[in-house]
């Protein structure tokens, strides 16, 4: 996903904006592995009051995400500008997917669901708040 890759190279070359962008996305939230990878090991330099750069993201990523690749990810970013839109857009198309999962998992229950007013309203109740 194009966003992700944008936020996560904003990341690594402007660690300010981590600040801003961490309340609105979630590691859960990435698709791509590598993009997770760089966020959840930038987030945790930031934990512990360290800075990053190329090289500590390149030693801490070993094994997960290639030197060229964070590089690659950096490079196709030429400002911070709009980290938070990323952000944004990427959890919004997470909470897209796990909300299709929650409404493909509830039309398997209401197939399975007994085709009388009990069993109607069983399902309702049962789902209802799934759904507020």
């Amino acid at each position: 996903m194009k966003a992700e890759l944008e936020l996560t190279g904003a990341i690594i070359g402007w660690p300010e904006i981590l600040t801003d962008v961490r309340p609105l996305v979630a590691a859960a939230d990435f698709t791509s592995e590598e993009c997770r990878a760089v966020f959840v090991a930038c987030c945790a330099e930031a934990d512990a009051g360290r800075a990053w750069t190329f090289s500590t993201l390149a030693a801490l990523l070993a094994g997960k995400v290639e030197r060229n690749r964070i590089i690659e990810m950096y490079g196709g970013v030429v400002s911070s500008a709009n980290a938070c839109t990323d952000a944004r857009l990427v959890h919004a198309a997470a909470v897209k997917v796990r909300l299709a999962a929650m409404l493909r998992d509830a039309l398997t229950d209401l197939d399975e669901t007994p085709a009388t007013p009990a069993g109607i309203e069983d399902f309702a109740a049962s789902h209802a708040r799934t759904l507020e």
